[in-house]
């Protein structure tokens, strides 16, 4: 290969990667909610007191409250740990359901959702989402996803 072509190979390579910065913040700006997902989301995520409490101990024990948490050594991401790759899309449609049920125009947001990396959520989504997937199937079938072995989070489930 000439050498003319490694510095046209270059420049195409950093026209590409800059193009793909410019969509991924794109993309961060659209998963952002509106007021009106924002105030429905609050009152979706809502949960009991012992549901709350087990809320919180996942939080702390996935991520220490971080949203923007990233496993290194998996696709796990956000503020409750969910596996990008095998859940980003179903949440994405969970997500958009609830807050639908729940009054809010949620035009745009489950393709926004889908496109974003869990851990650029909004964190209210990313609540929203726990939520949905704790009580998916009767209230609390969904904790077995966080249930660990000896952690002190299982005692407050009512399994």
């Amino acid at each position: 290969m000439k050498r003319w072509h490694y510095g046209v190979i270059a420049v195409l390579l950093v026209a590409a990667s800059s193009v793909g910065f410019a969509d991924e913040a794109d993309a961060s700006k659209r998963h952002r909610l509106t007021d009106e997902q924002a105030r429905v989301a609050v009152s979706v995520s809502k949960l009991g007191p012992a549901q709350e409490r087990f809320r919180k101990c996942v939080a702390l024990r996935e991520s220490n409250n971080n949203p923007k948490a990233r496993n290194p050594r998996s696709s796990a991401q956000g503020t409750y740990q969910f596996l990008d790759s095998q859940w980003r899309h179903g949440l994405a449609h969970d997500v958009t359901k609830a807050l639908r049920e729940g009054g809010a125009n949620v035009k745009g947001l489950r393709k926004a959702l889908r496109y974003t990396p869990i851990r650029k959520w909004d964190p209210l989504a990313q609540d929203v989402a726990f939520a949905v997937v704790l009580n998916a199937n009767g209230k609390w079938s969904g904790a077995k996803h966080w249930r660990l072995a000896g952690h002190t989070c299982n005692r407050l489930v009512k399994w």
